[in-house]
């Protein structure tokens, strides 16, 4: 059996990291929970699809997942008030909404979901993106040791946060309605924090560097939620061009913890309490298009993602006024079942390897597999929108994995990853300087290759005869409009 990146894996490794002086260290890590469908049902996930009517080469799924699981785990920390370890039991509910878009421009798969062939034909040019907005419960009780003295606290956690994954399936094969060889180039992308950083050199981006072994940098807080009011989900549809779905998270409680504290660091053992906070709104909007986009001197057909991302307006014990804030997200770029070299470069053209040692301005990160370009990230240089009312440019940065491990000790909670060595592992953040606790709405694009356009194939007349819908289907090519009203950006959301 292949090893294929549809089905969400193990761990997450991240190579050639630095070392640091404060850090939380898993000793046996949490189980993650596989949501995506696994080979073997591959076909049968297939059938399940759709065609997005109007938009040529585009199909969708989608379905809820509900999971309950409880597990232990071990733990070690170690910061500059001494060491802590023990042992976490964890109780998690996990509720996924997962939206599946297929885009094959020449619609080669497209025979097979409309049940006009008995197995699938890929061609190389198929993109397979997933979407999962998590909301998870997380309840358990830590047991901890420190400095020789014993002690048990119950907690509670929210995790409220959007992944996506793209698979460019360069070549697979089908025997018995399943996938038994395949090959191709992945990107997993992941929202993993919200940070409220002091811009103490004005430059406009959140910067982290390592000193003496030690990473700092101008976070001073992270946000980590404990109770949501509701949740609701936008069911997808075709709109203005786009397949558009989403999920609308309310009334979201919790806390500003300390960068430096980990995600299951007791309460007790912290020598300043965490400071209470609230935002009336966490929004995600999801636009897929098919586009066409030039990378390296060449042009590639692409199945694009843009998310409307808008943060509500804050309450919170701690003044904000002074504050910035940044979203964090995690990139992990690669491929399967072949042998390539890996390399990123950054919105200047730069090579800007993961384990950078200190942030980097850029908006954008572009990768490549060998010289063939396998998709973008673009998370800054243009404006959101704050407090509802003003257009303000937005900046972005790497930030050094070294974050990653501080806050999470390598492990992200509810679903983790498992990387392969040809692989490149990116943190970065987009960044609005103007916050103080007000409204943001931004949208950042996740971009994957799927074919040099002057060899895509034009489908053969008798499958367009088959399906009008084709036949009168053009190319959604996204737009970004740069005078969209206000208003109108906003009314999005409330509709």
């Amino acid at each position: 059996m292949i090893v294929f990146t549809i089905a969400m894996l193990s761990v997450l490794l991240l190579a050639s990291m630095q070392p640091c002086v404060q850090g939380f260290v898993w000793r046996r890590k949490p189980k993650p929970k596989n949501i995506f469908p696994r080979p073997e049902n591959f076909c049968e996930f297939l059938k399940q699809m759709k065609a997005a009517e109007g938009m040529n080469g585009t199909f969708y799924a989608y379905h809820w997942i509900n999971v309950s699981s409880t597990g232990s785990c071990e733990y070690s920390w170690t910061w500059t008030g001494g060491t802590c370890e023990g042992d976490i039991e964890i109780s998690r509910d996990i509720h996924a909404f997962v939206v599946s878009v297929l885009y094959d421009p020449d619609d080669s798969v497209g025979a097979f979901i409309r049940g006009e062939a008995d197995h699938p034909r890929f061609t190389g040019d198929e993109v397979l993106t997933h979407n999962v907005a998590v909301v998870a419960e997380v309840d358990g009780t830590i047991s901890y040791t420190k400095n020789g003295q014993s002690g048990e606290e119950d907690f509670q956690f929210v995790r409220a946060f959007f992944m996506i994954e793209q698979i460019h399936l360069r070549k697979a094969k089908i025997e018995d309605g399943k996938i038994a060889e395949a090959s191709g180039d992945f990107m997993r992308h992941r929202l993993i924090g919200m940070h409220a950083f002091r811009d103490e050199n004005e430059n406009g981006v959140m910067d982290y560097e390592w000193q003496e072994g030690e990473l700092v940098g101008e976070a001073v807080y992270r946000f980590r939620a404990r109770h949501v009011d509701s949740v609701k989900a936008k069911l997808p549809e075709v709109k203005d061009g786009n397949l558009t779905w989403g999920i609308d998270i309310k009334g979201i409680e919790g806390e500003f913890v300390p960068v430096e504290v980990p995600e299951y660091a007791p309460e007790s053992v912290l020598s300043e309490p965490a400071e209470q906070a609230s935002v009336e709104e966490f929004e995600y909007t999801f636009r897929f298009s098919p586009s066409v986009r030039e990378l390296g001197g060449k042009t590639y057909r692409v199945a694009e993602v843009k998310v409307d991302t808008f943060v509500g307006d804050w309450d919170s014990s701690v003044e904000l006024s002074d504050l910035s804030l940044a979203l964090t997200y995690l990139t992990i770029e690669g491929s399967f079942n072949r042998v390539v070299t890996h390399r990123a470069l950054d919105s200047q053209g730069k090579q800007c390897p993961g384990d950078s040692p200190q942030s980097v301005t850029t908006t954008s990160l572009e990768f490549y597999a060998g010289s063939e370009a396998v998709g973008e990230v673009i998370f800054g240089g243009n404006t959101y929108v704050w407090n509802q009312t003003e257009e303000v440019q937005a900046t972005s940065c790497t930030t050094p994995l070294g974050l990653l491990f501080l806050e999470y000790g390598g492990v992200l909670p509810c679903v983790t990853w498992h990387v392969e060595v040809n692989a490149t592992t990116h943190l970065y953040s987009a960044c609005y300087p103007k916050w103080g606790g007000f409204s943001i709405n931004h949208d950042p694009y996740f971009v994957m290759v799927s074919s040099p356009v002057a060899i895509v194939a034009t489908p053969q007349l008798p499958s367009i005869l088959k399906n009008p819908l084709i036949l009168g289907g053009l190319m959604a090519v996204a737009v970004v409009v740069s005078g969209i009203y206000l208003s109108r950006r906003r009314r999005e959301y409330t509709e």
